[in-house]
């Protein structure tokens, strides 16, 4: 008697999902910037070799279209520390010239502990902001629950609105249907107090705001990209009281370079970090 055999093949789908905020300069669709998306670009502009990714989040230069601006501005970017600008007529974006300033970490002991840091944003013209999320990490463990955030100071002529704190995740979340900001506006936006719980193993009386490209939500509301209505929302790029800025300027550049000369070789005065 013949037995039927039967044979169980298992299918598997991929299924590509596409990155929860686009980039700018992102041309082959991964949610990173790199080397391929410069060789993406340049085969598309040189040759017509279509884009891998979305034409829209590969614009960085801050004007609509892809062209000859865009290689020169990622170019700079891998080489020169350059910014890179989403095109200014997407439905949402954000440009990569609004940025983050505070403490580089906040002191709970110590001669003069801290309980609070100052979130400083830099907003350029012709932009209105809709919507903020700042998340804050242990920088040894972010998924440790070891900071409360207490409280929240808001500043100048910003409305909190449909504000709130969401200690479950650390983070601040700022929202507002009317969540706009004057033009050519700078300065504070709020004062957020924290509470320490307990303390991680290591780094114990440090506290870093998450700065990764994913950590923060930042959106602008503005018209359609070449008549079409898209939703795209990119990220802020995030300056602390960054690594090679010796002067306190909030810049890495040259003079911070001769700073360091200053200090190792002529006993100059030591570098610092920024702190508002």
């Amino acid at each position: 008697m013949l037995k039927t055999l039967v044979l169980i093949v298992p299918i598997v789908l991929c299924v590509s999902i596409a990155p929860l905020f686009a980039v700018a300069g992102d041309c082959d669709g991964d949610g990173d910037v790199n080397s391929a998306d410069l060789v993406e670009m340049s085969e598309y502009i040189g040759f017509g070799i279509p884009i891998a990714g979305d034409s829209i989040d590969c614009d960085c230069d801050g004007h609509a279209g892809l062209t000859v601006g865009d290689v020169l501005q990622i170019t700079q970017y891998f080489f020169f520390g350059a910014s890179l600008y989403p095109g200014p007529s997407t439905d949402i974006a954000i440009p990569s010239e609004v940025k983050f300033y505070y403490n580089s970490r906040i002191d709970f002991g110590g001669t003069s502990p801290k309980d609070s840091v100052v979130i400083e944003i830099d907003i350029p013209s012709g932009f209105d902001i809709y919507g903020y999320q700042i998340p804050f990490c242990f920088p040894t463990d972010p998924g440790q629950q070891d900071v409360e955030v207490a409280s929240v100071d808001f500043t100048g002529s910003i409305s909190p609105g449909g504000s709130y704190i969401d200690n479950a995740s650390k983070s601040v979340c700022i929202y507002d249907n009317n969540f706009e900001n004057p033009s050519d506006s700078k300065g504070k936006l709020c004062v957020v107090h924290f509470n320490l719980l307990s303390s991680p193993t290591d780094d114990p009386n440090q506290l870093h705001i998450c700065y990764t490209n994913r950590s923060t939500a930042a959106i602008f509301r503005q018209a359609a990209y070449a008549g079409i209505d898209r939703q795209r929302v990119y990220m802020p790029s995030f300056m602390r009281a960054r690594y090679g800025d010796c002067n306190s300027d909030r810049t890495a550049n040259v003079s911070d370079a001769v700073w360091i000369i200053n200090y190792v070789f002529i006993g100059g005065p030591a570098p610092g970090y920024y702190e508002p």
